[in-house]
């Protein structure tokens, strides 16, 4: 109880005796919400939003090797051999509400995401990992496409291969069981209407079927959907690792500053004199004499028995010091236990006292150097710490407003090429009008002339 008051004590005294801003605790709760703002941000990388499109478009588009390693990281993907990211290991809930998880998952709404091991990971960082590689599957047929193949060529071979019947287009079930086949057990729980969504979005035309032009401007949407997903990955790495080299900082000032407080600390327990060294302290001020304190203190048989050696002390100064603790200096004073100090007891007890008072100024000197040297180094610290976390947030203000920017400059694009698409589609509805009505007009005229030619032969 007297440590923990001397702690509180002592962030109290760091703090404004030596202008040392802020106390180790005040320090801590720094570290601990930057611990608790990288975990979050960690976690981001990993759960969100696992759309069925960005995973099958991860299992037949081609990525770079950064790509790879962040849609790893999103997916949970196994890495396979040559550094190629595989699906049977993939996990969470889609965009379309549902879950996408491992076998024996709920599959109705309940994410079953679970973080990639770090052996994965590694496995897929870019600096291992070949880019433009295609991506296998756990049943051996991967559908990726090669080196060098374009995304017609793709679109062209994967609506072969989803149309076992061949007649040149890919029925909802046929695309039902292309995809169950080639994601399995990452979509074994997934219900099915997951799947027609997902074909219904594809099926632009709304025929029932899907056309390879169809299945090529989906790929085109996977593949931004993917280059999506890597970027938020990357960006949220970048983030954590802000976060955690921020907090490392913090945690550096943490330590500096409980290291001063406990000298802080130590200091105050080192001036704490026992009765021993104040009596020696007051000795060694007022120049005693070992002949001089016998002739003073002792009665005339020039002796110092105990209730004299207690009188005396007391009137040096130490008043309200315990009679026991002066019995017992008086005791260590009489070696030949006589019940009366001699001369030679009284030179030996003040060497005694006079070096035991040296020696704690001289600990209560270095206490204090040490104490002062670690508060301003401490304080020092605060202050560059504190310089850098401005820094950071001013940054980090000017991220946010570029953010903000880029938000609505995509927000108008989008919003401009909406209206640019309805225009255009406007127009052509009107020049199809236009140009009905030009052939109707057209129709109306050679029937009024054969109806003419007719009334005239008749």
């Amino acid at each position: 109880m007297y440590i923990a008051a001397r702690q509180k004590w002592a962030r109290v005294s760091c703090a404004r005796q030596l202008a040392v801003v802020l106390t180790s605790g005040e320090v801590l709760a720094v570290v601990e919400r930057l611990e608790e703002q990288a975990k979050a941000e960690e976690g981001r990388q990993y759960t969100g939003s696992t759309s069925l499109s960005l995973m099958l478009g991860a299992a037949v588009l081609p990525a770079s090797a950064a790509d790879s390693y962040q849609l790893v990281k999103l997916l949970g993907a196994a890495v396979l051999p040559e550094n190629q990211s595989g699906l049977q290991a993939a996990g969470g809930s889609t965009s379309d509400g549902m879950s996408v998880g491992m076998p024996g998952g709920s599959g109705h709404g309940a994410s079953s995401q679970a973080k990639p091991s770090q052996a994965k990971l590694s496995q897929a960082k870019p600096s291992h990992a070949k880019s433009g590689q295609g991506v296998s599957t756990e049943h051996g047929h991967g559908a990726a496409a090669a080196g060098g193949e374009s995304l017609g060529d793709l679109a062209l071979r994967l609506a072969r291969d989803w149309d076992p019947n061949r007649n040149g287009t890919i029925s909802r079930m046929e695309f039902r069981q292309s995809v169950r086949s080639l994601l399995g057990s990452a979509v074994a729980e997934m219900d099915v209407s997951v799947i027609d969504r997902l074909f219904q979005r594809i099926d632009h035309d709304a025929s029932g079927e899907i056309d390879v032009h169809e299945l090529k401007t989906a790929l085109r949407a996977m593949q931004a959907e993917m280059a999506t997903a890597a970027k938020a990955g990357t960006a949220a790495e970048s983030r954590t690792l802000a976060i955690r080299g921020r907090m490392e900082r913090a945690r550096a000032v943490y330590e500096q500053t409980v290291e001063a407080e406990a000298a802080v600390v130590a200091k105050g327990i080192a001036t704490t004199k026992t009765i021993f060294a104040q009596l020696g302290e007051q000795m060694r001020r007022k120049g005693m004499k070992a002949n001089e304190i016998l002739d003073s203190w002792g009665g005339a048989d020039g002796l110092i028995d105990s209730s004299e050696f207690d009188t005396q002390v007391r009137k040096l100064g130490l008043r309200d010091a315990p009679r026991a603790d002066l019995q017992a200096i008086f005791d260590s004073f009489d070696l030949n236990h006589s019940g009366d100090l001699s001369l030679n007891e009284v030179r030996d007890g003040l060497k005694s006292l006079i070096d035991t008072a040296d020696q704690v100024n001289k600990e209560i000197h270095e206490a204090s150097q040490k104490a002062n040297a670690l508060c301003k180094a401490a304080r020092l610290a605060q202050e560059t710490w504190k310089e850098q976390v401005r820094e950071e947030e001013k940054s980090d203000a000017l991220e946010r407003e570029r953010e903000a920017r880029v938000a609505e400059e995509h927000a108008a694009a989008a919003a401009a090429a909406k209206a640019a698409k309805l225009a255009a589609a406007a127009e052509k509805a009107a020049a199809a009008a236009a140009e009905k009505a030009a052939f109707e007009a057209k129709v109306a005229a050679k029937v009024k002339l054969t109806k003419a030619k007719a009334k005239s032969k008749s």
